[in-house]
């Protein structure tokens, strides 16, 4: 596999672009993660990826770290992560004392937004959860272009009381109903099948500070980046960051300290980013930590609403506005957002005319 096959995993299509463009190599542990973080692929593909990195990519080790035990040979680690996953497959699809559910997720809707919906039937197999689930998008005219992916939930019920049920696994599926993952959570497993999480690398992307970006993997909302955590010092300055603007309090040699200590021994989710975002509901902006970096891209749509904030905060985050401008136009988008909500509520349904609306300053003069 050559640099260019290897970033088409990557989810981001600007961190992608500049992966490929700066010509960038990857390390076998690199690859193999990205193949594990790539949200398009089935199993069946992952397997095959990694099938690739263990054919031509160069053998090598990798030391413990929180949440990982060592890795002797990478290539051996890998055979071992698919040969558990055909295994979690067989004993997923095994319903001996078993039952099954499932729920299914939509796309662009963060599961706890309404974006998961669960059913509450049982099933005998997984293949009748399938069966029901179509007959359910039938049944309630649920637009199949809508659904991101479904979970097929096991149970055991062979269990000693007090437990009457336990989710023993999951197996995910993608709108095309073709197998994307599946869990078994079995203790012996339990360190092989996190090893992935317990991963964390540095990948070059092409953001600067004050950037308003989106993670479409994870949330879905923009928002204006400040750092990320893997970034040095020289990074950080060389983003817009001056000597006297450390995030840290301590300063910029404990701040160095701190993404060392991330590239060493942190886990998956702690290479993230920092950033501001928009609370559409009340409109306030506050600080919010998007995991991973490679599945950030640009944000390109028009900001609508409470969200035009992110335009006053990405020029603040590059020096053109100070602090005193900043809330001042931050305060004047929330109170003529507020005011058109206002509007709104009060002429949907002509409680009021226009004219005294526009008389009490609620909607400006024709």
């Amino acid at each position: 596999m050559d640099h260019r096959q290897i970033s088409e995993f990557v989810n981001s299509k600007d961190v992608r672009r500049y992966l490929q463009d700066t010509g960038y190599e990857f390390s076998t542990p690199q690859a193999a993660w990205l193949v594990h973080e790539c949200k398009r692929l089935t199993m069946e593909e992952r397997h095959k990826a990694w099938r690739e990195i263990i054919r031509n990519m160069p053998d090598c080790a990798m030391e413990e770290r929180r949440g990982l035990k060592r890795i002797d040979s990478f290539r051996a680690f890998l055979n071992d992560y698919i040969a558990m996953k055909e295994r979690h497959m067989s004993e997923f699809m095994d319903n001996t004392g078993c039952i099954y559910s499932f729920e299914y997720c939509l796309k662009d809707t963060p599961p706890w937004d309404g974006g998961s919906r669960a059913v509450d039937d049982f099933f005998s197999n997984a293949q009748a959860c399938i069966e029901s689930y179509q007959q359910y998008l039938k049944e309630y005219e649920v637009d199949e272009n809508s659904i991101d992916e479904i979970l097929i939930i096991k149970y055991r019920l062979d269990l000693p009381e007090p437990v009457i049920i336990h989710r023993a696994g999951c197996l995910r599926l993608n709108a095309a109903l073709e197998v994307k993952n599946v869990y078994m959570f079995h203790k012996h497993d339990e360190n092989l099948a996190e090893a992935f999480e317990g991963m964390c690398f540095d990948f070059p992307t092409p953001f600067w500070r004050g950037d308003i970006l989106v993670d479409r993997i994870a949330w879905g909302e923009p928002f204006v980046l400040s750092h990320i955590t893997t970034w040095n010092s020289e990074e950080m300055l060389s983003s817009g960051f001056s000597e006297d603007d450390c995030p840290d309090p301590e300063g910029w040699a404990h701040f160095d300290q701190a993404a060392e200590r991330i590239l060493k021994n942190g886990r998956r989710w702690e290479a993230h980013a920092i950033g501001t975002h928009v609370s559409e509901d009340i409109g306030f902006c506050d600080t919010c930590l998007i995991s991973i970096p490679t599945n950030l891209e640009y944000f390109r749509e028009p900001l609508e609403g409470m969200a035009r904030q992110l335009e006053v905060f990405s020029r603040y985050e590059k020096g053109e506005l100070d602090g005193t401008e900043l809330a001042n136009l931050c305060s004047d988008i929330r109170l003529n957002e507020y005011t058109k909500k206002v509007c709104r509520i009060y002429t949907d349904g002509r409680r009021y005319t226009d004219e005294f609306l526009e008389s009490i300053g609620l909607r400006p003069p024709k």
